[in-house]
């Protein structure tokens, strides 16, 4: 415990670095999405010390640290980035300004092996991608270029989902959830990956009639301008 105790104070003493270099990841992002006209709410923050802890404490279980440097290889969250989508499938558009503006180590897609059609879900399922990024070096100073940032890529949706899902069931304070608690949450996934389903129906729609108004407008102008072809 000596060791986690001492990783845990050197990141308390570092904590400002993490917080900025989110906060400047984050800033990358939003500047990139609203440039690309992608709606969406971006987040960032640096991991509290207190979930740092608790984290590290149980993967220790199976990895039996043995050095700062392994602690620090295995945990790349300390940073983190949220991008809440308003629309599921621009997260295509978005993997491609992600790796245009950071340099990605990896890259987990949820569920695996997730492609552009949704598999048939047979129980609670996340749907997002997950990335480890760095900051490139001519972005901002050389401090930050090598040191992890996780950014998450999911539906608005999605991530309320998420949220209530990992603190009922990884974070329990009141005890682990039931057989039918847990049926309760997958429910409440269905309902979240119908509400995404409906919302790719509404961007089409919305794209479709864009489509036919710009058409409309072209018309228009030519008519406008060759007014005695009009006659």
């Amino acid at each position: 415990m000596e060791l986690i105790d001492q990783f845990i104070k050197e990141y308390k003493d570092d904590f400002d670095f993490y917080i900025k270099l989110a906060y400047i990841s984050q800033e990358i992002t939003e500047d990139a999405l609203k440039e690309a006209g992608i709606k969406s709410i971006v987040s960032s923050r640096a991991k509290k010390a207190d979930s740092l802890r608790e984290k590290i404490e149980k993967r220790n279980l199976d990895k039996n640290y043995e050095s700062l440097e392994q602690i620090k290889n295995d945990i790349y969250d300390l940073s983190g980035v949220r991008i809440a989508l308003y629309f599921p499938n621009e997260r295509e558009e978005v993997d491609r300004i992600i790796r245009e503006k950071f340099n990605v180590i990896n890259c987990k897609n949820f569920p695996e092996n997730s492609g552009k059609k949704r598999p048939k879900l047979k129980r609670s399922e996340y749907w997002a991608n997950h990335y480890r990024v760095c900051i490139k070096d001519n972005d901002y100073s050389s401090r930050f270029k090598n040191t992890l940032v996780e950014i998450q890529v999911a539906s608005v949706l999605m991530h309320s989902w998420a949220e209530i899902e990992h603190d009922l069931v990884y974070k329990p304070k009141n005890g682990r959830l039931s057989w039918k608690e847990h049926k309760i949450l997958a429910g409440l996934n269905a309902l979240i990956i119908a509400g995404e389903i409906a919302l790719e129906k509404l961007q089409k729609t919305m794209s479709d009639r864009i489509k036919v108004r710009e058409s409309r407008k072209k018309d228009e102008t030519k008519l406008l301008s060759s007014p005695d072809e009009a006659l």
